[in-house]
């Protein structure tokens, strides 16, 4: 598995390529009959629990290096029986590779899969050690049983993860009161950066004159604020 290729813009085989699939039960059907234009639709009630992909569609065209085998998966089993959804890399001379094998635990859910090509699983005409297909299935209670079980899957694209918000920007403003906090100035303000940054220190200039002078200190953002020490300069007049 990948640290989310999706949101590195490469390639997607299962999506960019649907003709390139097929219906393990109809192998005459491309692009698979559970393919809307959006999704795939897997359902082992009606024995459309399985598409492959067309062993000449696995060469590097779609499996090279870079590109991805990407998905979102929304599925429920019958009566919370359980279930299985798997990829895997068959065919050829070495043991099948299975690179997604999610449970289906309980009675419906969702999980993202993705699995970056290296350009190494598949062989040429030329050179034909590597595996010849790839197998994406939904199964019942009993891994490979595959019909009778009432699982289904609809795979669609995965969302991108949303970017970070950007750095909370941390605002100080002071007001002065010069009659025991009866009518105030306006507000000063002044930018403490992104949150993270301890080394800046806000400083307020010409707060006028006055005796006993009443300062309201107020912070932005969603946590408290401790004032630890502060100063001020006077000039008698």
């Amino acid at each position: 598995m990948s640290s989310n290729p999706v949101d590195q813009g490469l390639p997607n085989f299962l999506f960019d390529a649907p003709n390139a699939w097929y219906d393990a039960s109809d192998v005459f059907t491309t692009p698979p009959s559970v393919w809307d234009g959006t999704s795939y639709s897997l359902d082992t009630s009606t024995f459309k629990f399985e598409i492959d992909s067309n062993p000449p569609s696995n060469y590097p065209t779609y499996t090279g290096a870079g590109s991805v085998l990407a998905g979102h998966v929304e599925w429920t089993t019958e009566n919370g029986n359980g279930g299985e959804f798997t990829v895997t890399l068959a065919g050829g001379p070495q043991s099948d590779l299975v690179i997604v094998d999610q449970i289906l635990a309980g009675k419906s859910g969702s999980f993202d899969f993705d699995y970056a090509f290296d350009g190494t699983e598949f062989g040429t005409i030329d050179n034909p050690n590597g595996y010849s297909v790839i197998k994406i299935a939904v199964t019942g209670t009993v891994a490979g049983e595959g019909t009778g079980t009432g699982a289904t899957a609809v795979i669609t694209r995965a969302a991108p993860i949303p970017p970070p918000p950007p750095p909370t920007r941390n605002i100080i403003e002071v007001r002065t009161s010069k009659d025991g906090a009866h009518n105030w100035s306006y507000w000063r303000q002044h930018d403490m950066g992104a949150q993270g940054n301890f080394r800046d220190r806000p400083i307020f200039r010409k707060l006028g004159f006055g005796r006993r002078l009443v300062l309201h200190i107020r912070a932005s953002g969603d946590r408290g604020r401790d004032i630890v020490a502060c100063s001020v300069d006077t000039e008698p007049f």
